[in-house]
């Protein structure tokens, strides 16, 4: 005995709809990076060696996924495919310094995996 196919598919219908819910907020990091690298492209910064900074405190109008309003950022994009192997250093006292991955993950810096 088992339950009526119209329940059943009820259930595979909800899983079908939560793993796109989760999908969703899966790629919302990366799609907020993509965003980033777009806006830094059209800003003219296309290599490695062309930093844009953000010389002015953020309010509630940019759409950083997690931007603070007390931060100067600087940003870099790196396409390690083009460029290979880079070298990053970042000036002692300068700030935390960090690299993320497509999905915000800490690579490195101080609060990454290996601690600066």
């Amino acid at each position: 005995m088992g339950y009526p196919a119209t329940r059943r598919w009820k259930v595979y219908d909800n899983l079908d709809f939560m793993r796109g819910v989760e999908a969703f907020l899966n790629f919302i990091p990366a799609s907020s990076i993509e965003a980033i690298r777009r806006g830094m492209v059209e800003m003219g910064a296309t290599r490695s060696n062309q930093v844009v900074l953000l010389d002015r405190l953020m309010d509630s109008n940019p759409l950083f996924l997690t931007g603070n309003t007390d931060t100067v950022y600087a940003s870099v994009v790196l396409d390690l495919d083009r460029d290979g192997p880079t070298v990053v250093e970042i000036p002692p006292g300068s700030g935390p310094g960090t690299v993320n991955d497509a999905f915000f993950r800490f690579v490195m810096g101080f609060p990454g995996p290996d601690k600066g």
